[in-house]
């Protein structure tokens, strides 16, 4: 009951009837006042009221019309009125006017007893009411409270195990109405099975030991059978003897929070294995098995090769029983047009692509006709998945495939977040690798060139230092002196021992030169046809000695604006090469000129260059096949690209094992109609048929015809 006494309005009572009836309310201990009729509206405003005393005019009060109009406003307002009147008739005419109930009337001057009953029942309805009002609002409160939050608020009875709860269980686990049970039960069966023991023994403690308050995080299960991570707080209401009766509380998903704790945590563990090794193949076979099972149910990691192909180097599945089929599926992908451009355009276009469901049609474009395929790649039951580039300063190093399966799991917004922090961090590490194994690349590299360079080193300087030494012996004494034709040829051998350390240290000087941009050009009018000529004139020697036919090919003079030295160099870098691996059998030299390009090609029989080596045989140090079967620095090659670019041209090289080897340079120019040489040089024949250039300049540039 309220601490403030109830207010009665009693009004325009006489005097005498004032006295009579404060004598006989006082015990009540009411809050009377006496307003004039005009304030009575005012105080209704005022007040809560409990009720309103009217006198009529038969007990010197109100008129009937005013007593009309002021019970009108009363019952308006919710407040019970009653007439004092010494007319039965006059009173009955009021009351007729309005609802039963708005008024009521006794007798004037009322007996004290008489009043004091019939107030008393207005004071307990007017108590009656305002609880009603205050649970009435009380409960609206709460209900926009509820409506108001984003958490799963219920009323549990512990008393009865009557369980409510408001709408939110349906928004925030999609649960629908009819299936909420209003029991303990249904709520146990929501918590995860992992979970569940857990939650039950803590509420059992709390509610035991007679805790007020209680909370506890666990999984809560979704309508589409995922499970969401929750806090529950709840408050324990108790009976004065500390009797558990009741229990209001709430559930609030923080699934997204814990989701976000998890990814950090599991990014700052994956940045950690993943710089803890500098192998490429070992650092990305940790990748994959990091990301699954967390991320993904199947994994892999392909790479863009030295010829831009994709190449899987890692891949992870959890199950031991289906890791072929994992296999199977990859390969079929990447082997169908889809999975290849699907793969290459995330590397091409550096962003990443997602799917929340697995298209039917990838998995029978990657079946490619095979019933039996397609029915295994089904028992995957492919449900989602994410393709992320592995880039590093904006160059894409690979791709990062992950892939869900089953029933309920796909991939959102935050999981590409996730995957393309992870693989930004896998990129680093990758190209930390690759770096790695370059480095121990030109380690091998360096120290192999040593080795050869020491070889070919000292076979001149030891056929130097036993000439010196033998001539030294015979002057000294020991001996007969050499005959001037012996003397002449022990000269000129010391004379080729110095050309060949000279030519080694003139390569070592270019290679060193184009390391620093430092390579200088004369350009001036210059016949290429010229140049082989004289060229294969220095070699015949060596081209005797090799058991090899040197053939010219040539229409004519093909003049251009180019530096004849490095023409030079580059035709007997050809030259050596052809010699080098095609001896014993002929070595073609062919010169053309056409419209935009001048053509430069060697052609020899020799033992050929395996496919995967053709890309590599132009780099500094390489080799096609071991140093220590064929002498050489690797060098020669690498010198001529570079000669050939910095002339704005080009060169290619077409071979198969066995079948020897054509290199063909491009140069640019316009025919210029040259002076006629009065040179001797090397004779040429008439031209063949040759395929294998013709495959050379298949694909080049437009202005140069196929042969």
């Amino acid at each position: 009951m309220p601490d403030a006494a109830p207010h009665i309005l009693l009004v325009d009572t006489p005097p005498a009837l004032q006295r009579r009836l404060r004598r006989a309310l006082d015990p009540l201990g009411l809050d009377l006042h006496w307003p004039k009729a005009r304030q009575v509206i005012e105080c209704l405003a005022s007040w809560p009221l409990a009720a309103v005393v009217l006198p009529l005019a038969s007990a010197g009060g109100v008129s009937e019309r005013q007593a009309l109009l002021l019970t009108g406003r009363s019952h308006a307002r919710g407040v019970p009125v009653l007439l004092l009147s010494e007319d039965l008739q006059e009173a009955v005419r009021v009351m007729a006017a309005h609802p039963v109930g708005a008024a009521d009337s006794i007798s004037s001057p009322p007996e004290p007893h008489v009043l004091r009953a019939r107030m008393a029942g207005l004071v307990e309805r007017f108590h009656a009411r305002t609880a009603k009002e205050a649970l009435r609002q009380s409960e609206e409160r709460y209900r926009l409270t509820t409506l108001a939050s984003s958490d799963a608020i219920y009323d549990w009875d512990i008393v009865t195990d009557t369980l409510h709860w408001n709408v939110q269980v349906q928004a925030l686990f999609g649960h629908p109405p009819e299936n909420i049970r209003d029991n303990l039960e249904w709520w146990t069966q929501c918590v995860h099975p992992e979970d569940r023991e857990r939650a039950l023994e803590s509420l059992g403690r709390a509610i035991a030991r007679g805790d007020v308050r209680w909370r506890e995080e666990y999984r809560f299960a979704r309508a589409d059978g995922s499970y969401a991570d929750v806090v529950e707080q709840g408050y324990i209401i108790r009976d004065p003897r500390g009797r558990a009766l009741r229990m209001v509380g709430g559930l609030q998903d923080v699934t997204e929070r814990k989701r976000a704790e998890r990814n950090l945590r599991f990014l700052s563990e994956a940045g950690a294995q993943l710089g803890a090794n500098l192998e490429l193949e070992e650092t990305l076979q940790r990748l994959v098995w990091m990301v699954v099972p967390r991320l993904a149910d199947w994994c892999g990691v392909d790479v863009v090769d030295e010829e831009g192909q994709l190449r899987r180097v890692a891949m992870a599945h959890p199950h031991s029983e289906t890791p072929s089929l994992a296999f199977e599926l990859q390969d079929s992908f990447l082997g169908s047009s889809s999975g290849r451009s699907i793969l290459m355009r995330v590397v091409e276009t550096g962003r990443p692509r997602w799917g929340s469901h697995f298209p039917h049609t990838l998995l029978v474009e990657a079946a490619r006709g095979d019933s039996g395929l397609l029915a295994t790649l089904k028992q995957l039951n492919p449900s989602s998945y994410l393709l992320v580039p592995l880039t590093v300063r904006g160059r894409a190093l690979g791709v990062l495939s992950l892939l869900l399966s089953g029933i309920g799991r796909r991939y959102d917004e935050t999981d590409v977040a996730l995957a393309s922090e992870l693989a930004n961090r896998a990129a680093l590490a990758v190209e930390n690798a690759m770096l790695y194994q370059r480095a121990q690349r030109a380690i091998s590299l360096r120290d192999e060139f040593l080795s050869i360079a020491a070889h070919e080193l000292r076979t001149p300087t030891t056929s130097l230092k036993l000439s010196v030494q033998a001539m030294l012996r015979r002057l000294s004494g020991e001996g007969p002196l050499p005959s001037r034709e012996q003397f002449r040829e022990r000269v000129e051998n010391l004379d080729q021992g110095v050309a060949r350390l000279v030519a080694l240290e003139n390569r070592l000087l270019d290679v060193s030169r184009l390391a620093s941009g430092s390579l200088l050009l004369h350009r001036e009018q210059v016949d290429l046809v010229e140049v082989a000529r004289d060229v294969m004139i220095a070699f015949a020697q060596q081209a005797e000695n090799a058991g090899c036919k040197l053939v010219l090919n040539e229409h004519g003079p093909v003049v251009g604006q180019w530096d004849r030295l490095r023409l030079e160099q580059v035709m007997a870098n050809l030259l050596t090469n052809a010699l080098k691996y095609g001896a014993g059998k002929p070595v073609r030299v062919r010169v053309l000129g056409w419209p935009e390009w001048a053509q430069l090609s060697v052609t020899d029989k020799g033992i050929g260059i395996a496919v995967e080596n053709l890309s590599r045989i132009f780099g500094r140090f390489e080799r096609a096949v071991s140093g220590r079967h064929y002498g050489g620095l690797g060098l020669g090659l690498y010198i001529t690209r570079q000669i050939v670019e910095a002339l704005n041209g080009e060169v290619h090289v077409t071979s198969h094992p066995g079948q020897g080897a054509t290199f063909t340079v491009l140069l640019p120019y316009m025919p210029v109609r040259p002076q006629p040489s009065s040179r001797e040089g090397w004779p040429s024949v008439p031209e063949e048929a040759a395929d294998e250039e013709g495959r050379v300049l298949s694909g080049l540039a437009g202005s140069v015809p196929m042969l």
